[in-house]
């Protein structure tokens, strides 16, 4: 798509929300030039906040009531050290398996979660959503091919392969 980021009127419904998201399909594979489908991931967040990992937001020390930032190191250190007393999963390096378990308990990291159904991310986008006037929840919409394309100018940067 050509621009960076869409807007849409806020949807009342889920064939709303569907007819959105076909339309994004249809002009994406028209820009595109693709005759078949992409494969699209979607974000869904409570809020209109830009795509920033947990680890590089600013969060509020309950002990002080200050905003502060997370020190990543301390956390992996600490994470490492403690995570085999709660479960025998074992990483032998900091692998994007190992980032991956972090954030699954919830822990800080500079992983965003992406899913490629678009019901999953409306679900994420308003399950947690009290105060709809003050927070309009918001379901991101990437391409990944495409991003793939921008960055290495290929349609497949993990060619050429070699075949039998």
């Amino acid at each position: 798509m050509n621009e960076s980021k869409s807007q849409y009127n806020p949807i009342s419904s889920f064939s709303e929300y569907i007819a959105i998201i076909d339309d994004i399909i249809y002009r994406w594979k028209a820009d595109l030039n693709e005759s078949i489908t992409p494969d699209l991931w979607f974000r869904g967040q409570s809020r209109d906040l830009p795509l920033f990992p947990k680890i590089f937001r600013p969060t509020i020390n309950p002990d002080t009531g200050r905003y502060c930032k997370y020190k990543e190191l301390s956390i992996i250190t600490m994470f490492t050290a403690l995570y085999r007393n709660y479960t025998t999963e074992r990483f032998l390096e900091k692998t994007s398996e190992f980032y991956s378990f972090m954030q699954h308990y919830g822990v800080p990291t500079r992983l965003l979660d992406w899913t490629e159904s678009a019901a999953f991310a409306l679900f994420f986008a308003i399950n947690d959503v009290v105060d709809y006037e003050n927070n309009q929840p918001v379901v991101w919409v990437m391409n990944p091919g495409a991003l793939n394309y921008l960055t290495t100018q290929k349609k497949n940067p993990f060619g050429p392969f070699v075949c039998d």
